[in-house]
């Protein structure tokens, strides 16, 4: 288990015999843009979920005044069902941004099923 030290806020758990999270994050390297193209959901059918892709620009600035803010890029609010969404125009996220999917659970009871994913071009800078 990861948590804040400060708050005790869980940030990520780490199943026992799975060796890795279950998040859904990139960080864009260096001298890199992102494109995001395509964002994949899917929540369990008793389950409902509210669901978003967020980002923190120059996540390696630790002075700024907006240093850890996140900002909300996309969203679906008490989805239910599985479903590919693919973007028209293109999430762009510059070098040294994470980008990260966020969901919570709206209906059911216990665990809610819910599964993230993004596509993104990769590309060199210029």
């Amino acid at each position: 288990r990861i948590e804040n030290t400060t708050t005790l806020t869980e940030l990520a758990y780490v199943p026992t015999g799975s060796g890795t999270t279950q998040q859904c994050v990139f960080s864009v390297p260096a001298g890199k843009t992102a494109y995001v193209t395509k964002i994949k959901v899917s929540v369990g059918l008793s389950d409902s979920a509210d669901i978003a892709l967020f980002h923190i620009s120059s996540a390696d600035d630790r002075t700024g005044p907006t240093y850890g803010a996140k900002h909300y890029e996309w969203g679906i609010e008490d989805y239910s069902g599985s479903r590919d969404f693919d973007l028209d125009t293109y999430l762009k996220f510059d070098e040294k941004n994470h980008i990260f999917m966020e969901a919570q659970r709206i209906t059911g009871s216990g665990s809610a099923q819910v599964s993230c994913d993004f596509e993104m071009y990769l590309v060199n800078n210029a």
